[in-house]
């Protein structure tokens, strides 16, 4: 499945926050649901650190690797759900922004020269959609959300987000 709107493909790469396995299969069962019922795309649970990364891979895999020695949260709280009018957040777990995390999201951003970014805003999408408002309080009606309050992580990844979502891949991974 994937929805052909242009915004359904970016460019680059993507380091991303793993949640670890019981926590990533619920948030696969809430993002497979959501997907199944308005006919987008699945993809992985994450928290994008860092995307749109631009260069080659042989220039970005040094610099996430030096990722591994930097202090990573190993949980994720969760404030609320949201949605917004933006495809990748048509809804969301909002994240709630920890010292560690603005850390790593600034260290991340100095390492990659992407300091001038726009603010970082911490978020675990459930549904990637062009859906209107009214649609999207239709389907938390219909799929009811659990009540999570945490995510703990269990890895760092580097993805190639290149093109439409089912096209992704993971190109390295630093465990936690």
């Amino acid at each position: 499945m994937s929805e052909t709107n242009p915004e359904a493909q970016v460019r680059g790469y993507s380091i991303w926050l793993i949640p670890e396995t019981a926590s990533r299969n619920i948030l696969t069962g809430i993002i497979n649901s959501l997907g199944d019922r308005s006919s987008t795309p699945h993809f992985p649970p994450h928290l994008t650190l860092l995307g749109q990364l631009e260069g080659d891979l042989e220039q970005i895999l040094p610099k996430f690797k030096q990722l591994g020695g930097v202090q990573i949260p190993g949980i994720l709280q969760v404030e609320s759900v949201g949605m917004q009018d933006f495809y990748f957040r048509a809804l969301f777990y909002k994240i709630r922004t920890t010292p560690d995390l603005i850390s790593l999201n600034s260290v991340t951003r100095k390492l990659f020269g992407r300091q001038k970014d726009s603010p970082f805003y911490p978020h675990v999408s459930l549904l990637y959609s062009t859906a209107s408002e009214v649609e999207k309080r239709e389907m938390l009606t219909i799929v009811k959300l659990p009540e999570i309050v945490e995510i703990p992580i269990a890895a760092m990844t580097l993805v190639k987000t290149q093109g439409t979502v089912d096209t992704w891949e993971t190109v390295a991974r630093i465990e936690l």
